[in-house]
């Protein structure tokens, strides 16, 4: 998991948000999810609206599914109605609301391709500590790539074969670039 950041809409001065709220968002890789735990510590609901599009076009979130929180016995993670990404929430009085954006599967987005004519194998996949590269021309350059878009890693073997290391990789879901100099090819990679 990884957090992201996010910026408050809402007007409160820094001193009034720790009095009154607080917020905090990661990415749940495995489970291609973007979660923000928002915190309304006032005696007073509060309208909020999420603003994810620092974010690589949204993820492709459309909505949040909100998961309630107060001193009320029945609201122990109650789920909420979906709002949408761009419209108001109006959060209880003393909660905590946890809300969960589905982010759409990686190969509608574009980010990741099936190829099923593929020249280059990635194995194991899913991977723990490496992955092994063969190609039938050399690869050129690989890239490895997080969700946030970030270059995690980057070699140029100029070979058919190469191994790319994953220790002090987080667990998930990542984007592998494969460059031959004829063509790239995108690939998903699991790191477990």
């Amino acid at each position: 998991m990884k957090r992201v950041d996010v910026m408050r809409l809402d007007g409160l001065s820094a001193a009034d948000a720790i009095a009154n709220q607080m917020v905090s968002a990661y990415i749940d890789e495995i489970n291609q999810e973007l979660v923000i735990v928002v915190i309304n510590a006032s005696t007073q609901s509060r309208s909020i609206r999420m603003n994810i599009s620092g974010l690589s076009n949204n993820m492709g979130i459309t909505h949040f599914t909100p998961y309630i929180t107060t001193n009320n016995l029945n609201d122990a993670l109650r789920r909420g109605s979906d709002i949408a990404v761009t419209e108001n929430y109006t959060m209880p009085a003393t909660s905590i609301v946890t809300f969960v954006g589905k982010i759409k599967d990686l190969s509608d987005t574009g980010i990741i391709e099936s190829v099923s004519d593929s020249r280059i194998t990635v194995y194991p996949n899913p991977a723990k500590d490496q992955v092994t590269i063969r190609s039938e021309v050399p690869v050129n350059k690989i890239s490895l790539i997080d969700l946030n878009g970030k270059i995690i890693y980057s070699s140029n073997p100029d070979s058919e074969i190469a191994v790319l290391p994953l220790n002090g990789l987080y667990k998930g879901v990542y984007v592998l670039k494969l460059n031959t100099g004829e063509e790239t090819e995108i690939q998903k990679l699991i790191v477990k």
